[in-house]
């Protein structure tokens, strides 16, 4: 049986807004977590970490439109005093649009930052 994947999506790297090797770690992780659960579901095609994670300029929209992904999906984490905030978002690629936006607010305690 072959499914056949019509929509394609990119996981890029998650800018770190500090120096702090453990949240690059952190953030490396959940990358590699997205694109794994992405992958996933029937019917969504998930561009490789190998080939994203060579996107180091989120501005540079001829490297990533070579990935051919519909989607994708980018955000950052950063500290503010104790606590990490990690916001994700999901993008058109072709208008560059915004399908959906979240932030996640912890205290940095809570994942041995």
């Amino acid at each position: 049986m072959t499914i056949n994947k019509n929509i394609s999506v990119a996981v890029l790297p998650f800018e770190v807004f500090n120096q702090n090797q453990r949240l690059k770690t952190l953030i490396h992780g959940l990358t590699e977590d997205l694109i794994t659960n992405l992958s996933k579901f029937v019917g969504l095609s998930v561009v490789s970490q190998f080939s994203t994670q060579q996107i180091k300029d989120l501005t540079n929209f001829d490297e990533i439109e070579k990935l051919g992904a519909n989607f994708l999906v980018f955000g950052s984490i950063r500290n503010i005093a104790d606590k990490l905030r990690i916001t994700i978002q999901l993008i058109k690629s072709n208008d560059r649009s915004v399908i959906y936006s979240a932030q996640l607010l912890t205290l940095s305690g809570l994942v041995h930052v």
